[in-house]
């Protein structure tokens, strides 16, 4: 095959420009990115047998496939500062998603390269900024395995198998949906594939022998995380709801292609419309080609069936994966499972869409108009995202920054008064990189994550103190510090004057931000507590 070397190195500049938001500051702010990095470093920790930690925290002893993301985070980070390991863990992503997507499209159609620049604009989407790393990792693994499924299903050898092995159970451990639709979509490839070999030779010996093969195989390769996948519905408990967005909204949300709207509509809603334009087109002439090449076949008074099959595209088989996808987008509540079912099926929806627009046998004067369009609407969009990134990579840096005037494996209550939708978790900050309990973490409350708060009567206490009141009980542990983030006059909290007369009365300002964003409070006389003998020599309350 030939490659154009210009065109691929072109591609490789566009995957570079596409890494500026991730490399042009510290932090890359999401939503729940922080809550990530502090879960990655107290899996850390525990590992390290901190015992101060071990009283508050636990490992969730159901093997969980929210792991790949905080495992290679935790990994990063015993020799990285955390927003370096966030980095990497980034850029693979960013780099890897169009690549890979690149290489399913070659494999259909080699001749269509410049059609793979239609997922650029998706790198950064709403759920990326919500911080779903996991989801995403799940997506790039879904499609690795199916391109290695793809390449290598005819010639099925132990040793590929045991890769796809772990391919498949790598995906498993970064998302669970990812993973049911990575099974689905190489059931139906094989599926697809016998098919074919039965139009072309009929129900042979050969045939049937080849789909059994095939069919051990992928059994074979994918019954470890089949059990896990079985166990984790008996045991994990999803609290979802029946909350439907109605039908217009959803056709709105296509229109607009929501995905691509991240952080502010009026900015992004013009890009993202013509991209859903440009897709139209696309769908458009796609149509025309295929309805084109199936009246020629008729004509020719050709084996109807045979000749009729062999009109469709070998990629036509994507159109039932993002079929399916469409229908349960609009069949599926939005609360259902974890929650944001439709966002989640809006994007999985435009990706498995546009995997079968790009290897449609269009017109190669198309994709070049296709390509100039796509940066166009990608360096639009990523413009916004770079201004944007910087302010609130300021206050990460900032709220992190925090922590350098926090004991180690202290109790930390942040309070947030920011308005900021994506900074509901930027407390998480502070314990990037040091021990630290910050009471505000989502993630230990959640049945599906790798790590969970430890069921004692010191946690729970703390954990649901009163807002109105600081709590403060001499028998009892308390809370070392607390963290004011934000401005009081921007929430409309009735409890922040007897909040505030209990902060004055127990805890001590020990530090400003320098932006007077952040202000950390530490209790009073904390030295004379520990010296009455309330803690041990580990920093652990005695019993």
């Amino acid at each position: 095959m030939k490659i154009n070397k210009p065109e691929l190195y072109f591609f490789y500049l566009v995957v570079f420009i596409n890494l500026f938001p991730f490399i042009s500051y510290k932090f890359f702010p999401t939503m729940d990115g922080a809550a990530h990095l502090y879960n990655s470093n107290l899996i850390t920790e525990l590992l390290r047998g901190n015992p101060r930690l071990n009283s508050f925290y636990e490992f969730n002893h159901i093997p969980v496939p929210n792991w790949s993301g905080h495992f290679l985070l935790a990994l990063f980070n015993t020799f990285l500062p955390a927003w370096m390991a966030e980095k990497i863990l980034l850029v693979f992503y960013a780099i890897s998603f169009p690549l890979v997507f690149r290489n399913l499209i070659k494999i259909y159609s080699p001749e269509n390269t410049l059609l793979s620049y239609l997922i650029f604009p998706f790198i950064y989407s709403a759920l990326f900024y919500l911080g779903f790393y996991n989801f995403y990792l799940g997506i790039i693994f879904l499609l690795i395995t199916t391109v290695y499924w793809i390449n290598n299903m005819a010639t099925l050898t132990l040793k590929k198998g045991i890769l796809l092995f772990c391919l498949i159970t790598i995906t498993y451990f970064c998302h669970l949906f990812s993973y049911v639709l990575l099974i689905s979509i190489l059931s139906l490839l094989l599926l697809q594939d016998y098919v074919r070999s039965i139009i072309n030779n009929g129900t042979t010996k050969n045939v049937k022998s080849k789909f059994n093969r095939q069919l051990t195989f992928l059994v074979a390769t994918s019954f470890f995380t089949v059990l896990m996948f079985i166990k984790y519905l008996l045991i994990i408990h999803i609290s979802g709801d029946n909350q439907k967005l109605g039908t217009a909204e959803l056709f709105k949300w296509i229109s607009d292609v929501k995905p691509l709207i991240a952080l502010n509509r009026e900015e992004e809603s013009p890009y993202t419309i013509k991209y859903f334009y440009l897709l139209l087109i696309l769908t458009a002439i796609a149509l025309y080609v295929k309805i084109q090449n199936i009246k020629q076949t008729t004509f020719a008074g050709r084996n109807s069936v045979r000749a009729l099959f062999y009109t469709f595209h070998k990629s036509d088989v994507w159109i039932i994966v993002f079929g399916v996808a469409l229908i349960l987008f609009f069949k599926v509540p939005n609360g259902a499972n974890a929650g944001m079912m439709s966002d989640r099926l809006c994007l999985l929806f435009f990706i498995f869409y546009i995997v079968w627009i790009a290897t449609q046998p269009l017109p190669k004067w198309l994709g070049v108009v296709s390509a100039v369009s796509l940066l166009y609407f990608n360096l639009g969009l990523l413009s916004y995202h770079i201004k944007t990134t910087r302010d609130l990579s300021n206050d990460a840096v900032e709220y992190n920054s925090v922590a350098e005037h926090i004991d180690e494996n202290s109790v930390v209550l942040p309070i947030n008064y920011s308005t900021h939708w994506l900074q509901g978790h930027f407390s998480n900050y502070m314990g990037i990189d040091k021990p630290l309990i910050i009471l505000e973490n989502y993630e230990a409350t959640l049945d599906w994550f790798p790590v969970k708060w430890k069921n004692n009567e010191t946690v729970d206490r703390m954990r649901n103190h009163n807002s109105c009141d600081i709590g403060i009980d001499s028998k009892k542990e308390n809370i070392d510090y607390i963290v004011i983030w934000g401005r009081e006059q921007d929430t409309t909290d009735n409890c922040v004057k007897k909040f505030k007369e209990g902060l004055q009365e127990h805890y001590d300002l020990v530090y400003e931000s320098p932006r007077k964003v952040a202000h950390l409070y530490k209790l009073k006389k904390r030295s004379s507590i520990v010296s009455d003998g309330n803690y041990n020599a580990n920093g652990l309350p005695n019993n």
